[in-house]
């Protein structure tokens, strides 16, 4: 049995026994490697890696509150294998409340990245990572144009990899002033901008895919197969629906 390690809980505060808490989902990682590959872009100054075997960990919350993201989490995940299997629709229809779980997901995974020791090249602005705090913290979430949330699938070239590509998040300074923040799992992207007055998002496509296409970033030579060294999205204009509860 492993040492514990007590401590301030990162979301509520409490002193308690801390969690080896995963900042991408431990589904994604066992996915990738039933698979056969583990294949983990990091960002770092703008450089992409490899790392096929360690899971992002870091110990980060309570068991309560580890408890509590868990469900949220397992919802959205289950949500974005069906997206994945059934990508290119027009709309995915998932059970009520998959849409905030979705939501809830996307900054979990991002609030967690910003704090962890673990990806010392990735930073929330301090407002926005409290704010997040606050928001996962206490079960409400922020309404748009506040903290949007898009999302599009990513393609590696046509290789047969993108759902088993993990990315743990990393930002774009686009201009000065505006970050784009980015993770994937199950090969979909989800993205966050700021500030949140540049956001042009409606009320009812607040979770919604973004058009992306052709949007290029270099990497290192990561697969022998893969030609010309580069990503692109491979964007659709569709939205995640809830399905009546009964």
């Amino acid at each position: 049995m492993g040492v514990e390690t007590t401590g301030p809980c990162r979301l509520c505060g409490q002193n308690a026994v801390l969690q080896n808490s995963h900042i991408l989902p431990a589904s994604a990682h066992r996915n990738t490697k039933q698979n056969g590959r583990n294949v983990l872009l990091a960002s770092g100054n703008g450089i992409f890696k490899r790392n096929n075997q360690t899971d992002f960990t870091d110990l980060l919350l309570c068991f309560t509150c580890e408890q509590e993201f868990s469900k949220f989490e397992g919802v959205a995940i289950e949500a974005c294998r069906v997206a994945w299997r059934e990508r290119g629709a027009a709309t995915y229809v998932v059970p009520a409340g998959a849409v905030a779980a979705l939501i809830a997901f996307a900054y979990s995974v991002f609030w967690r990245a910003s704090i962890s020791s673990r990806l010392g090249f990735y930073k929330l602005p301090g407002t926005v990572e409290e704010r997040l705090r606050l928001a996962l913290s206490a079960g409400s979430l922020p309404l748009p144009p506040e903290l949007a949330i898009s999302v599009s699938f990513l393609k590696v070239l046509d290789l047969p990899l993108t759902d088993r590509t993990l990315m743990a998040p990393w930002k774009d300074r686009l201009t000065a002033g505006l970050e784009v923040h980015y993770f994937s799992v199950f090969g979909i992207v989800f993205r966050m901008n700021f500030p949140y007055a540049l956001h042009e998002i409606e009320t009812d496509e607040f979770f919604r895919s973004d058009i992306l296409t052709g949007r290029i970033f270099p990497l290192k030579k990561w697969e022998e197969e893969m030609i010309d060294n580069r990503f692109t999205y491979e964007a659709f204009h569709a939205k995640f629906v809830e399905r009546p509860s009964t």
